[in-house]
């Protein structure tokens, strides 16, 4: 049986397969289709044409189907040549 809770909110278009939990406060795009016993524990945002695959679990503040709100690179100097030492992606604002 799937389980959505009262504060969770799922757009019409949305496919919730069975056996899944929809946790609180989380928001199901119209795109998105949930596969079946997924688990999304908390505060999960899924938007855009996004699948979750059948017995995931995504833990609360993860957006999948979401571009990242900010993209960092670090470039470090070595001579007279520049090189990316690091990229990183992050959902924090």
């Amino acid at each position: 049986m799937t389980a959505i809770d009262p504060t969770a909110r799922v757009a019409d278009g949305a496919a919730i397969g069975p056996q899944a939990t929809i946790g609180p406060y989380c928001v199901i795009g119209p795109n998105v289709v949930i596969g079946e016993g997924c688990t999304l524990v908390a505060h999960v945002h899924v938007t855009g044409h996004t699948s979750i695959g059948p017995r995931t679990k995504i833990y609360p503040f993860t957006p999948p189907g979401t571009p990242p709100r900010s993209v960092s690179i670090a470039v470090a100097r070595r001579g007279s040549r520049s090189a990316p030492v690091a990229i990183s992606a992050s959902t924090s604002p």
